[in-house]
């Protein structure tokens, strides 16, 4: 019976939770009276498994269906994951999980040609850790079992996250090592009550006391009165009614559309002043061109009127030496002495023509 918010606010204890009455109000709380008993080694190994990653509860329900629905462990390697799957339907990733099931019974059938674990009987402890650690789906705490149920290795074998539930309550000392506490626990518990132990505990921190304070549910714990942790966390305060709730979820939903709003504003502006940017780029870069464009031109313009100029004056002054040189004087010719009483003969030379008689000329 869960405890009143006011008596988790009590003082706590000094003095440890007494573990035979936790283990048994957890079994209680859990509808569980007894575990399975199984004479299989491979069937120890897998309902250990499957305590580790399901509640107790749904543990014995999953291992229960795999007995009824499949021939043997055989039968559920050949099966399909989505098979395998519908009987972890309680886990949080049930494929996954049935996927590494099928995994660890594929390997096992791979090394040992059968699936069955009697081979261990003749390894030694470490040729036994060697082989489970090849796959993931058996926990360290699971081999600790094996190794106690073959070689009697002395350890209550527990998950890691189980260690904070154990300090907390003072099951166990933080003076010791996880190790040694499990040394001490193994030989506290009575050897008949070991098996069950070890799965309250793990549902005990699975469930109510995590391995974190953000985990913890100290109002739903039996001992929450006897448990010495001071930090007791409170119990939640109630779900508001349906018309507060109503109300709180259409505020809750005007706010969000008012920042959606004022997001998708904000949004569409930026977008306009990157568009006009863009816009105001383009057109400079235009005008840019078209000044470039316009210089080249006159630039083209001013050197095709220059060259013309220059022809023109050169052709002129060549036409202006060719006729000068055409209408040059010809140089005069020397005409011959004349002597007294002689008449010049006529000359022949049509630029100078023969003078005209002289009266008393013969």
């Amino acid at each position: 019976m869960a405890s009143s918010p006011t008596a988790a606010k009590a003082p706590p204890s000094s003095d440890p939770v007494n573990l035979v009455g936790l283990v048994r109000s957890v079994l209680r709380k859990s509808g569980v009276a007894e575990v399975p008993h199984c004479s299989d080694l491979l069937d120890k190994v897998l309902l250990w498994s499957l305590t580790i990653h399901l509640p107790l509860r749904e543990t014995i329900r999953a291992f229960g269906l795999f007995k009824s629905q499949f021939v043997d462990w055989n039968d559920v390697r050949i099966s399909s994951a989505a098979e395998v799957q519908t009987v972890l339907r309680a886990a949080e990733e049930p494929l996954e999980l049935a996927i590494r099931l099928k995994e660890f019974l594929n390997y096992l059938f791979q090394f040992h040609h059968h699936v069955g674990l009697e081979f261990l009987a003749d390894r030694t402890p470490s040729e036994t850790k060697d082989f489970f650690r090849q796959k993931g789906f058996v926990p360290g705490s699971v081999v600790s079992h094996v190794l106690e149920a073959l070689h009697g290795y002395p350890i209550l074998p527990l998950e890691s996250w189980t260690q904070p539930m154990l300090l907390r309550t003072r099951i166990s000392s933080n003076k010791h090592t996880p190790l040694q506490r499990q040394k001490i626990l193994y030989e506290t518990v009575s050897p008949e009550d070991r098996l069950l132990t070890v799965f309250a505990l793990h549902e005990h921190a699975r469930a109510t006391c995590g391995d974190r304070k953000a985990r913890l549910r100290c109002w739903e714990c039996s001992f929450s009165i006897e448990c010495p942790f001071p930090e007791k966390t409170p119990e939640p305060e109630p779900e508001p009614e349906p018309v507060v709730k109503e109300m709180v979820k259409k505020a809750t939903k005007k706010k969000v559309t008012v920042k959606k709003k004022a997001v998708k504003k904000k949004t569409a502006k930026k977008k306009a002043a990157k568009k006009t940017a863009t816009k105001k780029k383009a057109t400079k870069k235009k005008a840019t061109k078209k000044t470039a464009t316009k210089k080249k031109a006159t630039k083209k313009k001013t050197t095709k009127k220059k060259t013309t100029k220059k022809k023109t004056t050169k052709k002129k002054t060549t036409k202006k030496k060719t006729t000068k040189k055409k209408t040059r004087k010809l140089p005069r010719r020397k005409l011959p002495r004349r002597l007294p009483g002689k008449r010049l003969e006529k000359s022949r030379d049509p630029h100078f023509p023969p003078a005209p008689p002289r009266p008393g000329d013969g």
